[in-house]
């Protein structure tokens, strides 16, 4: 499990950006970064595709917006609970 990872989002193809998922995290008393435990949970989210890009900083969220890459999770939500685990290879 990893710990205290943040996601970059898209949902449908829109781009959100980290100032807006702070917005929506206060509103809906979540977090979009992974707990002490490497878990994530997400309640309520509406049905669609969602990228997913992980990063630690915000110089690395900065770079993902400014220079997208193929997103390495991608998730299809859709009505009902939805359960998910991405594994991710370390990088050399």
């Amino acid at each position: 499990a990893i710990r205290h990872v943040a996601l970059l989002l898209r949902v449908d193809g829109e781009l959100i950006p980290p100032e807006v998922t702070a917005e929506w995290e206060a509103y809906r008393n979540v977090s979009l970064a992974t707990d002490t435990d490497g878990h994530l949970a997400l309640p309520g989210v509406p049905a669609g595709v969602y990228e997913l890009w992980p990063y630690r900083t915000e110089a690395e969220a900065e770079l993902l917006q400014q220079a997208p890459v193929a997103a390495p999770a991608v998730v299809t939500v859709v009505p009902g609970d939805n359960e998910v685990t991405l594994r991710f290879e370390r990088k050399p």
